[in-house]
């Protein structure tokens, strides 16, 4: 079916989920360029179908630059009380004030992620460095980060209050924070890492300063994939070295030492009190399958997430961080042809993805969540395609058919005679009634009937396999029916690295 933007009893054979699976895992959606910078129409329409879809919570991106006064100037205003929300220029906050409003009315919960672009005020480089490629994220002043934090504690509480935050998003990433590497005394340093460290503490202060600091508070949000050696232009850091330097970590996943501690201004390491950590696991930016390999051994995609968990495993085992930290994937997609000629997937393929990755994230006890990244494509073909409807300006803003495959996903397993059929119905949450039935064309019938669980998931174990294609298909309370994509038996994916 083609949208427009506008627009019993448990069977025998269900059986209790894996005993490593998620079962009450949140569906977590963003997009900035619909609820932040294309009006309030769009917002509350945009919300409306994020609801609709099924999603739990809303990411929202929370641009320094974009609030802070005089952010083309090299010298802060003299009379700034930055940590005072009422000292930014009229109107700073509106769209956040109503994006807040309108999510809580639709039940949305709200993830907020100070981040870059910075002010050039706030940077500690030269002003040509500051100021270079119009990429403003060289080196922040973590001082300054607090105060900015501290104002959006103090303005986001009572009833506008966000209660989940996360610190910067991709800090491994040169776009939104550099230079990821830098030379000292010759050698060359993830100094990346320890930005963000200073970055990540002055956010815990600010927010900790503002009444939110019983508030959970997320570290990471990093990218998948980067380079684990450069010089001051290498784009990206790749997030295991990341990570490791980000808890004063060898590459060892022992504690630095000596000199490589004093580099990294690791000889006194506290433990950061955070709640989770955030990652974007995507694969080669959304172009690959779920299950595709890396270039090396520390890029992180979700087939690799486990790379990810011996990090954390070990900095909890020195203390940097609390034990057994949850992850939290707030930001994934899959870029699609068309609009993408070069690096999309096909239609059909991303709709695949998206639920064979979703019941992956879901097998994965410690993964808390799945991310939808965008609701709608970017306007130009340059930039992130991976929405679940066409842009208005490439296709009239039609659905892509990944828009009823979020709705319900759905992933088979081949067992050679049986199958195992995984899905859920995402909007409809527990106690639902959905048929799995099997067929072609329009030729369908219901092979059983299963009641969803927690979230709207169900697994059914052990079907006889069929002739022809699997689908979902439920009818929510107001009548209106809703199908899976048709999917055909996979082999069970297994995580690598």
């Amino acid at each position: 079916m083609r949208n427009t933007l506008g627009m019993a009893l448990l069977a025998a054979l269900v059986l209790a989920a894996p005993a490593a699976a998620n079962q009450a895992q949140e569906s977590i959606f963003q997009d900035d360029g619909v609820l932040q910078q294309s009006g309030a129409d769009a917002q509350a329409s945009g919300l409306m179908q994020m609801k609709d879809l099924g999603a739990d919570t809303i990411h929202v991106l929370v641009g320094w630059r974009q609030l802070a006064p005089s952010p083309t100037s090299r010298t802060k205003p003299a009379d700034f009380d930055a940590g005072d929300p009422s000292a930014y220029p009229a109107g700073a906050f509106d769209t956040l004030d109503s994006l807040v409003r309108q999510a809580r009315a639709e039940g949305l919960d709200l993830i907020f992620t100070p981040t870059s672009t910075i002010p050039d005020w706030a940077s500690r480089c030269s002003t040509s460095q500051a100021r270079k490629g119009k990429v403003y994220t060289c080196d922040p002043d973590p001082a300054e980060f607090q105060q900015f934090v501290t104002a959006l504690g103090r303005h986001f509480s009572g009833d506008l209050a966000v209660n989940r935050w996360s610190i910067w998003n991709e800090p491994n990433f040169k776009a939104w924070l550099r230079p990821q590497f830098t030379k000292v005394r010759g050698s060359v340093v993830a100094s990346g890492a320890i930005m963000y460290r200073d970055l990540l503490r002055a956010g815990i202060a600010g927010l900790q300063a503002s009444g939110h600091g019983s508030d959970a508070i997320y570290a990471g949000e990093t990218a998948p994939i980067g380079q684990t050696r450069g010089g001051p232009n290498t784009t990206n850091m790749a997030p295991g070295l990341f990570d490791r330097r980000l808890f004063c970590l060898g590459d060892n996943l022992k504690p630095l030492r000596g000199g490589d501690a004093r580099t990294y201004k690791c000889t006194k390491v506290t433990r950061l009190p955070v709640k989770g950590f955030a990652h974007h696991p995507y694969t080669k930016g959304g172009s690959m399958a779920p299950t595709s390999g890396v270039r090396n051994a520390d890029e992180i995609t979700l087939n690799y997430i486990g790379r990810l968990e011996r990090i954390l495993n070990a900095a909890a085992r020195y203390r940097r961080i609390p034990r057994s930290l949850p992850i939290y994937n707030t930001e994934y997609g899959f870029q699609t042809d068309p609009p993408d000629r070069l690096f999309g997937v096909s239609l059909e393929n991303q709709a695949d993805y998206i639920n064979e990755a979703d019941y992956m994230s879901w097998h994965e006890r410690r993964i808390r969540s799945v991310a939808q990244y965008n609701l709608i494509d970017d306007a130009s073909t340059a930039g992130f395609n991976t929405g679940l409807v066409f842009n208005p300006n490439t296709d009239d803003g039609v659905a892509k058919p990944a828009y009823d495959a979020y709705r319900t996903p759905i992933f088979v397993i081949n067992h050679g005679s049986t199958v195992d059929v995984w899905g859920q119905a995402r909007p409809a949450g527990p106690n639902q009634k959905v048929e799995i039935q099997v067929g072609s064309d329009n030729q369908f019938s219901t092979v059983q009937s299963v009641q969803t669980g927690t979230q709207g998931y169900f697994f059914v174990a052990g079907l006889e396999k069929q002739t022809g294609s699997w689908r979902l298909s439920w009818t929510d309370k107001a009548g209106n029916t809703y199908t899976s994509r048709v999917a055909e038996p996979q082999a069970e994916p297994k995580f690598k690295g």
